[in-house]
C-alpha cells in the first residue's frame, strides 16, 4: 500500500495477474467486482475490498474451447441471492496474441459458477471484422469494438450497442460527424417511463486515420445519453458532449464510466502526447476526470491525475465510484496491475 499526498491510496496486485480491466460495484460499501487478464492468458475475476488481501479469492475465466479469455467488464447484478454477474470481454481459439483475432463474448449467470458452459454467448457484429473487444456492460447493456486494425486500437474500427438479455447487437454507435468512433463504458441510470436510460463514453475522430501516420492519436473523449426501450428495441441518443479536459492540451479517450451518489459521473482518461515533428508518442499517462449533466450537455468539473508512485507510465482502464484499476510501468520496464482509491 501507498499513499500519495494524502489523498489516493495505491495497491500492487499479486503477480498473478497481467491486468485489471474493469471494475464494478456492488450493493455492499467498499466490495467490488473487479475483473481482469492472468498471466496464463486466461481471464480474472475478483469480489471483495479495492486491497485484494486475498488473491486465492481471485476465479479463472475460461470461454469454452478457447486458447486465451480476457475480461474487460463486469456488472453486479442486485438479486435475492446477491451473486449474480454479467461479464464481457473477448477470446481466442487459435494462438493467443493481441495481433491474433479475437471474438467478443459475454457471461451470465452465477458468481462461482464459471465453469458452466451454458452461461457462456458469443457477442458478433453485424458484419465480419478481425478483432471483436466487448469492453463494458450495465443493466443488461453492452458496448462493444470491432476493427481490422489490431486488438490494442484504441479507435481504428465500428463501435456497438449489444443487449445481453436478446443476445442481439442493437445498433452501430455514431459520434455526430466523425469517422470513428469507440465506445469503452457504459452506465446505467434508471428507467424512465418506457425507458431504461443509459450513459456512454468513449472517443471519437474527425481525421482520417491510418497506422502510418501521427492522426492515429487525433482522438477526444465523449460522453452520450441514451434511451432504450427494451420492449419495441427502440434507441434514442441525446446530450452529445465532447469533454473538454483543461488547461491539457492532448488527445484522450475515456476507458469508461461510473456514476456518483451525487448525480455525477467519473471517466478514467487515457491521454496521449504525440510530437508531430518526430511523428512519435512521448507522452501516454491516466487520470480521472469528474463531470455533470448541465441541461442538454455535460461540463467538466475537475481532474485528477493518476499516476503510480515511482512508475514511468501509468494507465487507467476502469472506474468505480471513488476506486480505479489499471496497469503501470515501472523503472524495469515491467507492467503491473495496480488498484487505487482515491478520498472521497
Amino acid at each position: 500500500m501507498i499513499t500519495e499526498n494524502n489523498n489516493t491510496t495505491y495497491y500492487q496486485t499479486t503477480n498473478d495477474i497481467l491486468a485489471w480491466q474493469g471494475i464494478c460495484p456492488t450493493n455492499i460499501e467498499d466490495i467490488f467486482i473487479i475483473a481482469g487478464t492472468l498471466n496464463t492468458n486466461f481471464g480474472a475475476v475478483y469480489r471483495g475490498t479495492i486491497d485484494i488481501p486475498d488473491s486465492n479469492n481471485i476465479q479463472k475465466i475460461n470461454y469454452p474451447n478457447s486458447t486465451s479469455t480476457q475480461v474487460y467488464g463486469p456488472d453486479y447484478v442486485s438479486t435475492c441471492d446477491n451473486n449474480f454477474i454479467t461479464l464481457v470481454g473477448s477470446f481466442q481459439t487459435e494462438t493467443p496474441g493481441f495481433n491474433e483475432p479475437c471474438f467478443g463474448f459475454g457471461y451470465k449467470g452465477i458468481y462461482g459458477d464459471f465453469y458452466n458452459v451454458d452461461n457462456y454467448f458469443i457477442i458478433e457484429p453485424p458484419i465480419p471484422f478481425k478483432f471483436t473487444v466487448v469492453h463494458s456492460t450495465r443493466g443488461g447493456l453492452a458496448v462493444y469494438i470491432s476493427s481490422d486494425a489490431s486488438q490494442l486500437n484504441i479507435i481504428l474500427g465500428k463501435s456497438y450497442l449489444y443487449d445481453v438479455d436478446k443476445k442481439l447487437t442493437i445498433c452501430e454507435i455514431v459520434y455526430p460527424n466523425s469517422l470513428y468512433t469507440t465506445t469503452y463504458g457504459i452506465w446505467y441510470n434508471g428507467k424512465k417511463d418506457c425507458y431504461d436510460c443509459y450513459t456512454i463514453s468513449g472517443g471519437f475522430s474527425k481525421v482520417q486515420l491510418t497506422t502510418e501516420t501521427e492522426n492515429i492519436f487525433d482522438t477526444h473523449t465523449f460522453v452520450v445519453d441514451l434511451f432504450y426501450n427494451k420492449l419495441t428495441g427502440e434507441t434514442l441518443f441525446k446530450n452529445w458532449t465532447e469533454i473538454q479536459i483543461l488547461p491539457i492540451s492532448l488527445y484522450n479517450h475515456a476507458q469508461g464510466i461510473t456514476g456518483l451518489d451525487n448525480g455525477n459521473y467519473i471517466l478514467p482518461i487515457a491521454n496521449f502526447i504525440f510530437d508531430t515533428n518526430i511523428r512519435n508518442l512521448t507522452q501516454f499517462s491516466g487520470g480521472k476526470v469528474e463531470i455533470k449533466r448541465c441541461e442538454n450537455t455535460f461540463v467538466t468539473v475537475k481532474y485528477e491525475p493518476i499516476h503510480y508512485p515511482n512508475s514511468d507510465l501509468t494507465i487507467v482502464t476502469s472506474a468505480a465510484k471513488n476506486s480505479v484499476v489499471g496497469v503501470f510501468v515501472n523503472t524495469n520496464e515491467e507492467s503491473l496491475p495496480f488498484q487505487a482509491i482515491t478520498l472521497k
